[in-house]
């Protein structure tokens, strides 16, 4: 879980409110294997990913 990447695909999933939670997973695993650079650190600088990430550090803690 210490893959920058792959904790940016999860928060990226999680922000998309277009995805039913029984696509989640294939959802998770399209945006990984399909990760664009760009897009990720483009998603790494907006608020919403910051305050996602830290609830998902959060998580991670427990």
């Amino acid at each position: 879980m210490k893959d920058e990447t792959v904790q940016a695909c999860i928060v990226a999933v999680s922000m998309d409110h277009t995805i039913g939670e029984n696509m989640i997973g294939e959802a998770f695993m399209n945006a990984y294997r399909s990760q664009a650079q760009p897009f990720i650190r483009a998603l790494q600088s907006t608020g919403e990913f910051k305050v996602s990430m830290q609830m998902l550090m959060e998580e991670l803690a427990i």
